[in-house]
């Protein structure tokens, strides 16, 4: 096993998500990380992607998200910078170390090597917000407008 350290993005590590392809249901962590360790994971001929927006290189470690049989598959162990248990996911720009195992694949006439994810210690959280709207005056779900009824005409 291998360790990384780097600011992740798109953390999705409680919860897998559901991609579309030949692997649908991922654990995912996207990590960017300094010229020196990028340069050590080219070496390990790990595959890397580039935002699309920013052009930077990350890595995108992940492992299944359902079993072979269809169940879904536990989740990825996340500890803070103690060891403690974490229950949520690292918000984007969190400082983490991913340990991973290099997996050497191929398909549909292709290879290259990803980043099997096995778990993630937080070093510093930034936390993931979930809800970034405060409350404001206007329509409630289920609730008849009146103030335009009688305008609108069938």
């Amino acid at each position: 096993m291998s360790v990384m350290q780097g600011k992740c993005q798109y953390a999705k590590l409680v919860e897998p998500s559901e991609a579309k392809g030949p692997f649908k249901s991922k654990y995912s962590i996207d990590l960017y990380v300094d010229e020196k360790t990028m340069s050590e994971a080219h070496e390990m001929g790990l595959d890397t992607k580039v935002d699309k927006k920013s052009g930077k290189e990350f890595i995108r470690f992940w492992t299944n998200g359902t079993t072979k049989s269809g169940e879904k598959a536990a989740p990825v162990k996340v500890v803070d910078a103690k060891k403690h248990a974490m229950s949520d996911d690292p918000g984007n720009g969190s400082v983490v170390n991913v340990q991973f195992t290099p997996v050497e694949w191929e398909f549909a006439g292709k290879t290259g090597i990803f980043g099997a994810l096995s778990a993630v210690q937080v070093i510093k959280l930034i936390p993931k917000v979930a809800d970034e709207f405060g409350e404001e005056e206007g329509y409630v779900d289920g609730e008849a407008v009146s103030e335009f009824d009688d305008d609108v005409q069938f």
